[in-house]
């Protein structure tokens, strides 16, 4: 049935020595039958590398690893580059079988050197568009310090549907916003930036972040009936003592405000922007101080600032010590663990704004 299907055939006897391949074998791998013939797992006949490109011991192959353990190995990704040789990728199956009534394992292989190929210019392209989705360049004040972080929970290879924005309207007022579209595709990749634009450029002709939301869940509306995000939007006025905050939100959980060392939970949570039963939400104000920080995420953050355990051997609770990248290792954590629950993965992007 290989030969047929001009996949790669090799057999292993319990001590990994090939005993057996079929021509296909030979040809995939560039190798005449005197180089498989009583090949041992520990020959450096070729490089062999993962998906990674990290570096795989001969046991670890899929045909020893099945001798070893008694599972198969399913369509196990592996390079092999030869001396002054192309890498070559394969897709590896192995599973356990007999030989003269002993242990054996035969492994089916073919040459995937061509996908894998297009699957590395397409994460490339990825990764690409979520730097694109970035603010690249936050505003600078030396009263207020904004800062952003976007980290993957899962896969590195697919869009992160998040958008999160801070920009400056004069030295004492500034505009913010962060949301989430659920997906992980182009799709998402462009109602996300879609809503940034709504967000920024309502955010300057209106003075009421409830309307501005109001705004975006119009335009969502119209063009994409069928899509629910979650986005919060605010205003900042700087005083004397500190700033002045005005925020609504549209699915969006809560931002904290981290006060000496305790957050807390400061505003409602309305309905998702894009929802039959939206409706303009309240605007929340409240003052904050020099050394205050607010902490706006796209997970939500309450589980870990009721003290509830997230990731083994981590930080419980976001206080006035934890970084941006540390709140981030959190809210994946949290994103993660929801994931796992529900079946849906997303990523996490995080806004921190600190008074100084």
């Amino acid at each position: 049935m290989g030969q047929l299907l001009g996949e790669g055939v090799l057999v292993q006897d319990e001590n990994g020595i090939v005993i057996w391949f079929n021509a296909a074998a030979c040809r995939l791998l560039n190798a005449t039958p005197e180089d498989l013939l009583n090949r041992t797992p520990d020959d450096d006949m070729w490089d062999l590398v993962d998906v990674d490109g990290n570096a795989i011991s001969p046991e670890d192959l899929p045909g020893p690893l099945a001798l070893r353990t008694g599972e198969a190995v399913e369509n196990e990704v592996v390079g092999l580059r030869r001396s002054g040789a192309e890498l070559i990728w394969m897709s590896v199956t192995s599973a356990l079988s007999t030989n003269a009534g002993r242990p054996a394992a035969i492994s089916v292989f073919r040459d995937i050197t061509v996908e894998q190929q297009s699957q590395r210019e397409l994460d490339r392209t990825v990764v690409e568009i979520n730097r694109t989705l970035v603010q690249k360049e936050l505003p600078t004040n030396e009263r207020v310090r904004f800062d952003i972080r976007s980290q993957t929970v899962r896969s590195a290879h697919t869009i992160n549907g998040g958008l999160c924005g801070a920009y400056e309207f004069d030295p004492t007022r500034f505009g913010f916003f962060i949301g989430n579209v659920r997906g992980r595709d182009l799709r998402a990749s462009g109602i996300s930036a879609a809503a940034r634009h709504t967000l920024r450029s309502s955010g300057v002709l209106l003075d009421d972040p409830s309307r501005v939301l109001a705004h975006v869940h119009q335009t969502i509306s119209n063009d994409w009936p069928d899509i629910e995000i979650s986005a919060l939007y605010g205003y900042l006025d700087m005083t004397d003592e500190g700033a002045s905050v005005r925020i609504a939100s549209g699915g969006h959980p809560s931002p904290l405000l981290i006060r000496e060392g305790t957050a807390s939970l400061v505003a409602a949570i309305g309905p998702p922007i894009g929802s039959a039963d939206y409706q303009a939400g309240e605007t929340t104000s409240f003052d904050v101080q020099r050394g205050d920080r607010l902490v706006l995420c796209t997970t939500d953050l309450a589980g870990a600032v009721e003290g509830e355990s997230v990731v083994p051997n981590a930080i419980s609770a976001i206080d006035a010590n934890c970084s941006t990248d540390e709140i981030a290792e959190i809210a994946s954590g949290l994103a993660m663990r929801a994931g796992t629950e529900n079946g849906i993965d997303d990523d996490v992007t995080v806004l921190t704004i600190e008074f100084t």
